[in-house]
């Protein structure tokens, strides 16, 4: 259901082209992808670094979401609520505009790589988005760092993302604020099933 979810919703929203982006994903693809993990058991916070301009960050709320999708045309990563009914979400604002999103999975939802099973006291980071406009700015670390201090604030043991091998941002990103790269995984899915080779990294830290 969750993907007849999503081709539904990206019909609406995106029209036929869309549809057929995600059609054409579905069919076949590969791709490759780093997942990464953060102990937050005795972790302590940088605070918020590398920001300089007017920022505000927030947990989200859907109506909030709702009220900005109607005004701002927004990417798909924007729509997770819609498509794999996820509701934790972190907004990250300049001069009041939006800017940067990051969706937040607990074990009722799925992750972005479909092997992976979240245990009570785990959370996946996922579907992280800058807006064009605002890159360069460090929204992405800001938000990051925003976030897990409310994730440990909300008694969560255990941060996992996954970042595409070519996204060398985004894993800097998540490096810079204590993430560990753990597992090199490649994910081949042929008509909607996916086909998952990992591969442990050296010195990596393994869930306990």
């Amino acid at each position: 259901m969750p993907k007849v979810r999503s081709l539904l919703v990206t019909l609406r929203l995106y029209g036929i082209a869309g549809a057929r982006r995600l059609l054409a994903n579905n069919l076949y693809s590969r791709t490759h992808c780093f997942r990464l993990h953060l102990d937050l058991r005795g972790w302590q916070s940088n605070g918020h670094p590398g920001v300089s301009g007017p920022v505000k960050v927030r947990r989200g709320r859907l109506e909030e979401l709702r009220r900005w999708r109607g005004t701002v045309k927004l990417p798909p990563d924007f729509f997770e609520d819609l498509t794999h009914e996820l509701q934790w979400f972190y907004l990250g604002f300049w001069n009041e505009e939006i800017a940067h999103i990051q969706w937040i999975a607990d074990g009722e939802r799925p992750c972005t790589v479909s092997n992976l099973v979240l245990q009570p006291g785990e959370v996946e980071i996922r579907n992280v988005h800058t807006l064009a406009k605002f890159r360069r700015k460090h929204l992405y670390s800001h938000v990051v760092a925003f976030a897990i201090n409310d994730l440990q604030s909300s008694g969560i043991k255990t941060i996992y993302a996954h970042v595409n091998t070519d996204n060398t941002a985004s894993l800097n990103g998540f490096l810079a604020a204590g993430f560990r790269s753990i597992e090199r995984i490649t994910t081949r899915r042929l008509i909607g099933v996916d086909r998952i080779k990992h591969e442990i990294l050296q010195g990596s830290a393994q869930r306990t």
